[in-house]
Order: structure tokens, then sequence, then C-alpha cells
């Protein structure tokens, strides 16, 4: 599905700098779309500055991957401050997206089983009265 970008927020985490929860998640979106990823990487908040470092090496990791298209049609937009995901989400839309349908995922949420992808976009992009879904983090609600 070329229709849709997957908006993907990510800051520091204790596993950095392996980007392997990152890896599964965007591993688990291509099951679903192999449209636009689009990575935002928050700057690092003063409280975790103990985790710079790490994240530093975390981001160029990411980048690296992003550029030689390991995570196939991917971007990456590095905030060097802490911005916050609704901040970061509200430049990237206004800034990079140009497809009707967006996707948020954080970092480290999974889509996982069986969803009925296309059929959920379909019904999000040319229904009069649903402009939005959103996924229980559980399988049980």
């Amino acid at each position: 599905m070329s229709n849709i970008t997957t908006l993907i927020p990510t800051s520091p985490i204790p596993s950095h700098p392996s980007t392997a929860i990152l890896d599964e998640t965007i591993s688990n979106i291509r099951k679903y779309t192999d449209g636009k990823i689009i990575i935002m990487m928050d700057g690092v908040p003063e409280l975790l500055s103990h985790r710079r470092e790490d994240y530093d090496k975390y981001t160029g990791n990411v980048l690296n991957k992003a550029t030689k298209g390991e995570y196939g049609d991917c971007e990456c937009k590095i905030f060097i401050s802490h911005t916050h995901q609704s901040e970061m989400t509200r430049v990237v839309l206004k800034e990079m997206v140009t497809t009707p349908l967006i996707m948020f995922i954080e970092h480290d949420c999974s889509p996982i089983g069986e969803i009925p992808f296309e059929q959920i976009c379909n019904m999000v992009e040319h229904s009069s009265i649903i402009n939005y879904i959103r996924f229980n983090i559980f399988h049980k609600i």
C-alpha cells in the first residue's frame, strides 16, 4: 500500500545502542505495508542525559540501516533537542507526509497478528464517519 505513511517516534531506552527493538517493529510493519516509514528521532531529555552516548550510537546505527535500504522506503527526521512525539508528529505531518493515511506506531509496539490491514485502510480513507482507528496494545481489552 502506497497511500499510507508510517510514523515511528523513537527516544532513548535502556537497550540502545542496539536497534533490535526498532528492527522488529519495522519488520512487523512490513508485513502489512511497503509504504514510506518516517522515523522521528527525538532529542535526549535532560533526565536521560546518562543515555546520550548510547542513543547517539543507536541513531547512527538507524541512519546507516535506513540509508542502506534495510528498512525499505524509509526516512529519518532527527530532532536535536527533546521535542516529544506530539511536536515531532506535527512537524513531520506538515513537512514530510503526502499520503492520505498515516499509521502511528511507537518504536517498541509492533503490529502483530492477523490484521485486515487493507480493509481497515480503505474504511478509514473512504468512510464519512470513521477518520481513525486505534489498536489496543494487548490482545484482549
